[in-house]
C-alpha cells in the first residue's frame, strides 16, 4: 500500500485563468443514481489530461430531523464537490473536495475532502473526510482540487467569513480522464450499506462558477467552454426524478434543484 501523508499547509488559492475562448457545449445527458451536475471527460475534449478543478457555490440549507440526533454520513444528505478522475465510467479513481449538508435534528454542514478509490482518506482513515472551516447553509464557499506528483491537493475557503484551510494527501493511483463539479446523494436506497436515508429538500444551490485546468496546467477554462455531460439523479426503483442541474450559463455557473425525496 505504501505510506501515507496529510498535512495542512497544502495549495494556495489559484488566482488567474488563461481561458480558452472557444465555445462549446452539451454532448450528454442522462440520469445517475446519485451525481447531478456537469462533468467534462477527456474523450470529449481533445484527450485531455484534467490537472486541477475549482468552483464557488452556495451551500444548500436543509431542514431539520429528529429522527437523526447527530452527524452521521448515513444520515439524509446533499453533497456538492468539485473533482477530477471518476469519469466517464465513474471509476473510483477521483479526487475530490465539497460541502455536505446534514437534516440532523439541528441541520449539519461540512467541508469533507475524499481521495475514493484508496483506502485511506486522512486521519484515522475517515472516509469521506469532515475537515476545513466551519461552514453553515448559505455561505459562499471556493473549493479548489488538485493532483500532482502523487499527491492530492485541497484548498477549502468559506468565503463567507473568510476561513481557510489547505491540505494535501499522498495518492499514488490516479486517473485524470475527467473533471466535474456537481451534487450527491451519498447513499441509493437498497444497496448493502448503511447510506440509505432519503434526499432532505434543499434549497436551490447556485454554483457560481466551475472551471479547470488541464494538459499539465497549460489550459485553463470554465466548464461552459468545454463539451460537457450533464446528468441528473433519478431513483434508481422506479426511474422518477429527484434532483437535477439546470441549464448551463456562462463561466461555468449553474443552479441545482431538488426535485423529490424519492
Amino acid at each position: 500500500m505504501g505510506d501515507i501523508t496529510h498535512y495542512v499547509g497544502g495549495p494556495s488559492r489559484k488566482l488567474s485563468t488563461a481561458t480558452m475562448l472557444v465555445p462549446q457545449g452539451q454532448v450528454g445527458n442522462g440520469g445517475d443514481f446519485n451525481w447531478f451536475g456537469y462533468q467534462a471527460n477527456s474523450t470529449s475534449n481533445g484527450n485531455a489530461t484534467f490537472d486541477a478543478v475549482y468552483g464557488t457555490w452556495t451551500v444548500p440549507s436543509v431542514p431539520g430531523n429528529s429522527h437523526y440526533p447527530s452527524f452521521g454520513w448515513s444520515d439524509p444528505s446533499v453533497a456538492v464537490w468539485a473533482g477530477i478522475g471518476g469519469g466517464p465510467t465513474k471509476s473510483g479513481d477521483v479526487v475530490q473536495a465539497g460541502t455536505i449538508s446534514t437534516a440532523t435534528s439541528t441541520p449539519s454542514y461540512h467541508f469533507f475532502t475524499e481521495d475514493a478509490g484508496y483506502p485511506y482518506n486522512g486521519p484515522g482513515g475517515i472516509y469521506p473526510n469532515p475537515q476545513g472551516p466551519i461552514v453553515h447553509g448559505g455561505n459562499t464557499v471556493y473549493v479548489q482540487v488538485s493532483w500532482a506528483g502523487g499527491y492530492g491537493n485541497f484548498f477549502l475557503e468559506n468565503e463567507t467569513t473568510g476561513a481557510v484551510q489547505s491540505v494535501s494527501d499522498a495518492y499514488p493511483y490516479f486517473q485524470n480522464v475527467s473533471a466535474e463539479c456537481v451534487g450527491e446523494w451519498p447513499g441509493i436506497p437498497g444497496q448493502a450499506n448503511a447510506y440509505e436515508a432519503y434526499l432532505p429538500r434543499f434549497s436551490n444551490d447556485t454554483v457560481s462558477g466551475c472551471s479547470m485546468s488541464y494538459d499539465a496546467n497549460s489550459r485553463d477554462s470554465a466548464i461552459s467552454q468545454m463539451n460537457y455531460v450533464r446528468s441528473y439523479l433519478t431513483n434508481h426503483a422506479n426511474g422518477s426524478l429527484m434532483a437535477e442541474p439546470y441549464s448551463m450559463q456562462s463561466g461555468g455557473a449553474f443552479v441545482l434543484h431538488w426535485v423529490r425525496n424519492n
